[in-house]
């Protein structure tokens, strides 16, 4: 094994294997750190019924009018 030199191959993966997993935390740790800044500086908000009133409301009267065109097209009332 020493004269093949899978010793020294060995130890030697065994050590880039080490620094790549050592510079993987450490990037990931920054990212993580730099995002929590910034989810910190923004207050996520539940949105309740007051706050989507409006979009309801929309839906409410394109339903209101869809049902009110297809009535006209299928009996066919002319105004």
């Amino acid at each position: 094994m020493l004269e093949a030199g899978l010793l020294s191959f060995w130890t030697d993966d065994v050590m880039n294997t080490h620094k790549t997993r050592v510079r993987l935390e450490q990037r990931s740790k920054e990212q993580s750190e730099k995002l929590q800044t910034i989810v910190q500086g923004k207050r996520q908000v539940v949105l309740g019924v007051e706050q989507l009133l409006g979009a309801f409301v929309i839906l409410v009267l394109g339903n209101i009018l869809a049902w009110l065109s297809l009535i006209v097209e299928v009996f066919g009332i002319n105004g």
